[in-house]
């Protein structure tokens, strides 16, 4: 169980901070809910002992951040070269919500933008997943997300010249 004032992470969603746990009665069944406010602005009231309550997972440790950043500068590995293969693959990543295969994804995509221009849905996922692991940095670090968004634009030189 997590406490008030954890720093959670919960995919597709990317960081949050558990404000409060609260009982309520919701359709006559009363259980105790996380209140969450996530990085970007929206609230959300998870059950406590649900299926989704397993998706959440306690934010990233700072020693952990530094591994992330290795991770985006570390060598690219392949992404599969169809569009339909890839985007799967980019679809389970982010429903996934593992840090690290986030910042793979993010580093591949960065080094797949210097070849070839990427389709608007690309570019799409692409901030998507941007947004969750400098949510997840930002909430750890306590620092601007927009610093840390364009931080790891540079770190894995994603080349939005391509795709104007």
């Amino acid at each position: 169980m997590f406490s008030i004032g954890e720093w959670i992470f919960y995919p597709v969603f990317g960081a949050g901070l558990i404000i409060n746990i609260e009982e309520k009665k919701i359709c006559g069944d009363e259980k105790k809910y996380y209140i969450i406010k996530f990085i970007n602005g929206i609230n959300m009231m998870i059950p406590v002992f649900s299926n989704e309550a397993y998706r959440l997972r306690k934010a990233i440790s700072k020693d952990e951040c530094v591994g992330i950043y290795n991770i985006l500068k570390s060598e690219p590995e392949g992404l599969p070269s169809r569009w339909v293969d890839r985007y799967k693959s980019y679809k389970n990543c982010i429903y996934d919500g593992d840090i690290k295969k986030l910042a793979k994804m993010l580093r591949d995509i960065g080094n797949l933008s210097q070849s070839k221009k990427l389709s608007k849905s690309e570019i799409k996922i692409f901030f998507s997943i941007l947004e969750l692991v400098s949510g997840e940095i930002c909430a750890v670090l306590n620092k601007d997300i927009e610093m840390i968004k364009k931080e790891i634009i540079r770190i894995i030189k994603f080349d939005d010249k391509v795709n104007s």
